[in-house]
């Protein structure tokens, strides 16, 4: 059997390859097996394939990039292909030398240089290729020799320019530059002297010779100044060949301006105000020359209908001159007028809306408003907002054509929140005995926190007021639930009594002497019910006079308060009566029971009561507001609302029941038949 082989050879020579333009070119096509024969498609005319070793060889006439295919066939027949880049480069060429002219200095670094002389390196005999020029400049414009002279943009030009390439396109080269003739040029200023407008202002420069450029600063700056001032103007020649410079002075004065000033229309007595404008736009002020008038800023208020002469100036600034301009201006005197409007009582902050009322004198109507406080208006209606306070109104009338605005007039009122009356303080006089004869004055407070209370015991200080055989030495003693809260003899004991006797100033109570042996406690008391037991110090016996006060001062509708008052105690007539006084507080009326009580006592084991109390109610004036001498039973419902103890039917005790307006009051208590003994005073406040 005859075995075929059918294994093309591998081509193993390098798949690209370069030659350069008439330069010898030799390639060899190298396979991995023996191949007999070789081949090469698409090989320029100026190269050739030797068939039996495969060496492509030649010299490139054209320059090109050429895809061309080997082939290479062994004994068998087998073809084997490659792909061959072929390239064919132009060739470089350099310049060795090229010549540029000398010149005159015209302040340019343009060169000129002579591109058909320069040599070429590198083209070969029998081309036409010669050096086109691209610009040429020297390395400055200053006058010197051997100066480098750099040209660029190089081009080959000639029939066989596309087969060559420079090395570089740009050279250098040296060429001379020479100074030109100088000429000296003189100068004429115009324009030194202007006015400043807003605009620059630029100084005109003439040479001789005429038409040489030069340069011009102001203070060093080339741009011409806006404002008024003072400048240095430096010219300098800058053309080629000519020389020359020059300093002056230069001015630019400030501009005049103008004020238009035209007069209002006045009324004496009504504030005008005045406008100027000036052409500068600065703005202007305003002096007043004579005249009967007040000038405050651009407001004149003429007083009277006589000349009045303003001054309108204007200060001028940087850029322009002061300016003024008069005007004389006569107010129409209009007729003055005034208003009435009365006093304001004060008010309640429950208080209906009510109508305000004022009058001017001339007649015209009369508005309001509220300057400030919890009030609202509704034309003349005020309206209370239901918060206290200040109100403060003010009735206005702003004139008209023939009369002029009334002075304002403003009225203050206080708003009050209503408080219902209420105890703010309880006294009693009573000659003081021993055992059963010692006063003891019971309280209540209700509220729902503590409440200072000034509670006094006052023997020596009622000789002051001419009442004889007074207690000599009191002690007060304040007890809650058999408990004593507080006790004092002598109220300076407590801090030297300056507390206390400013308490007492502000409660209204009687200054007591610094030296007196008079009792006082100021102590905070929870709500309860208390009693305040005055007795001699050292046993003895005498007329006193126990005092509670409410010593916060505050009388409103959250504040604790005092509920009640008892005051047991010798009765008797004249002298020896039981005397209590109380004061209420408040907005409104209070319903008040009081009662005088002495044979009910004995059955609460009291020995020798009184036996027959009688009761007397008066007010600050001393007018007698109401007495009893035997209780009505029509009463026992009022007193058992009131939280006291029931009397029996019949007893000769002493009750009056009164509605009393706020105020201070005195209940005297005294023996119908002249007889002494202990009696209970009681005084309530009715729910």
């Amino acid at each position: 059997m005859v075995t075929v082989d059918t294994t093309a050879p591998v081509i193993t020579s390098a798949g690209t390859a370069s030659g350069t333009y008439r330069t010898a070119f030799s390639y060899a096509i190298t396979t991995a097996t023996p191949a007999v024969t070789f081949a090469a498609d698409n090989l320029p005319v100026s190269l050739s394939i030797d068939p039996a070793t495969g060496v492509i060889s030649g010299t490139p006439t054209t320059p090109a990039s050429l895809a061309v295919m080997l082939r290479a066939t062994d004994t068998a027949g087998n073809v084997a292909t490659a792909p061959l880049a072929l390239t064919l480069a132009r060739a470089v060429v350099s310049v060795t030398s090229i010549f540029a002219s000398d010149k005159i200095a015209d302040g340019t670094t343009a060169a000129s240089v002579n591109y058909a002389g320069a040599t070429l390196a590198g083209v070969f005999p029998g081309d036409g290729v010669t050096l086109a020029g691209g610009s040429a400049n020297f390395s400055d414009a200053a006058v010197g020799t051997g100066k480098t002279v750099t040209i660029t943009g190089l081009t080959l030009v000639g029939t066989h320019a596309a087969n060559y390439q420079l090395a570089s396109t740009t050279v250098t080269t040296t060429a001379s530059i020479t100074q030109q003739p100088i000429a000296f040029v003189s100068m004429v200023f115009d324009g030194l002297i202007q006015t400043y407008d807003g605009a620059p202002k630029p100084v005109s420069v003439l040479t001789v010779p005429g038409g040489v450029s030069v340069s011009v600063t102001y203070d060093g700056s080339p741009v011409p100044p806006t404002a008024a001032g003072s400048y240095t103007v430096n010219a300098t020649v800058t053309a080629v060949g000519y020389a020359g410079s020059s300093s002056v002075a230069f001015t630019i004065a400030r501009a005049p301006q103008t004020i238009a000033f035209d007069p209002p229309e006045l009324n004496a007595g009504e504030p005008a105000t005045l406008r100027a404008t000036s052409t500068s736009g600065l703005p202007v002020a305003f002096e007043l020359v004579s005249g009967n008038a007040t000038l405050i800023g651009a407001t004149l208020t003429p007083r009277d209908g006589n000349p009045i002469v303003v001054r309108a100036v204007q200060t001028g600034g940087a850029n322009h001159l002061p300016a003024s301009v008069e005007r004389t201006f006569t107010a129409f005197a209009k007729l003055p007028q005034s208003i009435d409007f009365a006093t304001l009582v004060n008010r309640m902050t429950t208080d209906a809306p009510f109508l305000l009322s004022a009058t001017a004198s001339s007649g015209l109507p009369v508005t309001f408003a509220v300057v400030s406080g919890p009030a609202s208006l509704s034309g003349a209606t005020l309206t209370l907002t239901g918060a206290p306070g200040s109100v403060v109104v003010r009735a206005l009338q702003p004139g008209d054509a023939d009369y002029a605005a009334a002075s304002e007039v403003e009225r203050a009122f206080v708003v009050t929140e209503r408080v219902l009356g209420r105890f703010i303080n309880f006294s009693a006089r009573a000659r003081i005995g021993t055992g059963d004869g010692v006063l003891i004055a019971g309280f209540s407070l209700g509220g729902a926190a503590e409440k200072p209370l000034l509670v006094r015991a006052v023997g020596p200080g009622l000789t002051a007021f001419g009442v004889a055989g007074a207690l000599a030495n009191p002690n007060i003693r304040i007890v809650h639930n058999g408990a004593i809260v507080a006790e004092n003899d002598n109220w300076t004991a407590i801090g030297g009594g300056g507390e206390i006797a400013a308490v007492a100033a502000r409660v209204n109570a009687f200054p007591l002497s610094t030296a007196s042996t008079d009792a006082a406690l100021l102590t905070p008391v929870p709500p309860g019910t208390y009693t305040a037991q005055v007795s001699g110090a050292d046993g003895g016996t005498g007329v006193a006079l126990t005092e509670i006060y409410e010593a916060s001062g505050v009388a409103s509708a959250t504040e604790p308060c005092l509920l009640n008052f008892s005051v047991r105690a010798e009765a008797g007539a004249g002298e020896n009566m039981l005397i209590v006084g109380f004061v209420l507080a408040g907005d409104t009326p209070s319903r008040v029971l009081i009662r005088g009580i002495g044979p009910t006592l004995a059955l609460f084991g009291v020995a020798n009561a009184i036996t027959n109390p009688q009761l007397s109610l008066r007010d600050a004036a001393g007018t007698l507001l109401g007495e009893n001498d035997d209780w009505n039973p029509v009463d026992a419902a009022t007193a058992q609302s009131a939280g006291a103890f029931p009397l029996p039917l019949g007893s000769q005790d002493a009750a009056l029941v009164l509605t009393l307006n706020p105020g201070a009051y005195t209940v005297q208590l005294a023996s119908s038949n002249s007889a002494t003994g202990i009696a209970l005073l009681e005084v309530y406040e009715m729910p």
